[in-house]
């Protein structure tokens, strides 16, 4: 090859090559580059059809549906990050009201938020997160879902359950999830929804299978009032438990 041919070459290789480096310096600078795009979270499934809100009055229901989304749209207005949100239905929503002192007690050193509604079911629980009403912009750092009480056992919820879970995972990789089986009552239903909550975690290896509250005994008041729903004493004991895993993983411990 001619000197000045291979020279030429060479110039045009180092100019091609100048040009990459600025493009790539580039893609690393600006939104939706590269770099940026690496950490988006994946797309998300489409809320599937049996995800739907209850048709069921009460003026609790309103109050908490109100709460919950105010408490989000605040965070989301601020751009805050929470620390811990407990996901639920109404053993989670007596701690926005009935006994916030006791949520205070255990959570009140965080960024922290029960979010729990009346009647609840995992159905409406995914219509209420996936459907936008409860969606959080930023992912806490630690998530719990305490749910499946007021399904019929002729609808099992851990298959809906873990439509749930794929959806939360992919909306907030970088968040902590645990999932509690609702405790002990007189339904006599622990040990099933427990046993099949379980199964179904074994396709969600990041998520922890929390047994806080299986203590609770359904027959003794010093647990709960009605068989099903704790007083003070009953979330004490759950909430010591559930306490210990949120500070874990906020620490990074865990």
């Amino acid at each position: 090859m001619p000197r000045a041919r291979s020279i030429g070459v060479r110039l045009l290789l180092c100019t091609l090559l100048a040009a990459a480096h600025r493009s790539s310096r580039a893609a690393r600078a600006v939104p939706g580059g590269f770099q940026a795009a690496a950490v988006q979270p994946a797309a998300l499934p489409a809320m599937p059809q049996w995800a739907q809100e209850l048709d069921k009055p009460g003026e609790s229901r309103r109050e908490s549906l109100a709460w919950n989304k105010k408490t989000v749209a605040d965070a989301n207005d601020e751009g805050r990050q929470l620390d811990f949100v407990l996901w639920g239905d109404s053993l989670t929503a007596a701690l926005q009201f009935k006994y916030p002192e006791t949520w205070n007690e255990w959570f009140g050193e965080y960024d922290a938020a029960p979010l729990g509604v009346s009647a609840s079911t995992v159905e409406e629980l995914a219509w209420r997160i996936m459907g936008g009403r409860e969606r959080l912009n930023v992912g806490p750092k630690v998530i719990a879902i305490l749910i499946g009480t007021n399904n019929e056992m002729d609808s099992q919820p851990a298959a809906k359950l873990g439509v749930l879970l794929t959806w939360l995972e992919r909306a907030y990789p970088a968040s902590k999830l645990l999932v509690i089986p609702p405790p002990p009552s007189w339904q006599r239903r622990y040990i099933p929804l427990r046993d099949a909550y379980g199964a179904m975690l074994r396709s969600h290896p990041r998520v922890f299978f929390s047994l806080c509250g299986a203590g609770l005994d359904p027959a003794s008041f010093d647990d709960m009032k009605d068989g099903v729903h704790p007083v003070p004493g009953g979330y004490d004991i759950m909430l010591r438990c559930l306490k210990s895993q949120v500070a874990a993983r906020l620490s990074g411990r865990v």
